[in-house]
């Protein structure tokens, strides 16, 4: 069966839209359960995790070296549930933690400013004045949290395979077209895209592991054989070529590994000038 992640605005009922999806295909739904598992596995405190996807760094929190490194470990807790299949991930970014599997139908949920100050309002029991200020500020915080952690603008639409508005289709409706839709031959998985799932699953895997060497490392998989390209210093390479074996020494799926180091000029220069 297939997967669906539905990224929503705020106050849109996007949550209300995965659970009643979740209820007709009998598929799992995935939120918080992603950022537990993500805590337990990396030891980093799950509320914590939760908050580097709904706020942006502050000048005296965790630096977005470290934040970034968090995003890693959530994406490895992610595709470790995403390899199972038949369930639906409702939580933030997921259409940025994978990509590139073809049987992901990945859903934006949206709708008109005017309707989500409204339902902020009736929800939260609030003033319009206090409505419109959230929502202005969730909706720049969104745009900043997007350039900053991934380098992209996260309100392009090319990232989804459907957008729906909520505020021209109502519920049941919107329910019936992500059904329908991920019914559909295009999103049934195949041999060839369970394989990028297992490869795109050990390739997050392991850069969550060696994400503190270097946080521009790059992981590519192909049936467990594992290539790795990262940079290092001159006088750092052989020591960081051990510690990535070590690291991932033994670690399910592994069957090879190829490292590629190349130098790190600006470590290099930044060396010679101490």
């Amino acid at each position: 069966m297939s997967i669906i992640t539905i990224s929503r605005d705020s106050y849109s009922n996007g949550k209300e839209v995965a659970v009643k999806a979740a209820e007709i295909l009998g598929y799992k739904c995935l939120n918080e359960e992603v950022f537990e598992a993500a805590s337990k596995q990396y030891n980093v405190p799950g509320q914590k995790l939760i908050q580097v996807f709904h706020e942006l760094p502050s000048f005296f929190g965790d630096s977005v070296k470290t934040l970034k490194n968090y995003i890693a470990y959530v994406q490895s807790a992610f595709t470790g549930f995403l390899v199972k299949d038949n369930l639906i991930y409702y939580g933030p970014a997921g259409h940025f933690l994978i990509q590139g599997v073809s049987h992901v139908l990945k859903v934006r949920i949206i709708a008109n400013t005017d309707d989500r100050i409204k339902t902020r309002m009736n929800r939260e029991n609030t003033t319009e004045k206090e409505a419109i200020k959230y929502i202005t500020k969730d909706v720049r915080k969104e745009k900043k949290w997007a350039k900053l952690m991934f380098g992209v603008d996260g309100s392009d639409p090319s990232f989804y395979d459907l957008l729906i508005n909520t505020s021209q289709i109502d519920i049941s409706n919107a329910v019936q077209i992500i059904v329908d839709t991920v019914n559909s031959k295009k999103f049934q998985p195949m041999t060839y895209s369970k394989k990028c799932m297992e490869n795109y699953d050990l390739s997050s895997r392991v850069r969550a592991l060696l994400i503190e060497i270097d946080p521009e490392i790059r992981v590519r998989s192909e049936s467990g054989d594992v290539y790795i390209y990262t940079k290092a210093h001159s006088r750092t390479i052989e020591k960081n070529t051990s510690i990535i074996k070590q690291k991932i020494e033994g670690l399910e799926g592994v069957k090879s590994v190829n490292i590629h180091v190349t130098e790190d000029v600006f470590q290099n220069m930044a060396g010679t000038m101490r």
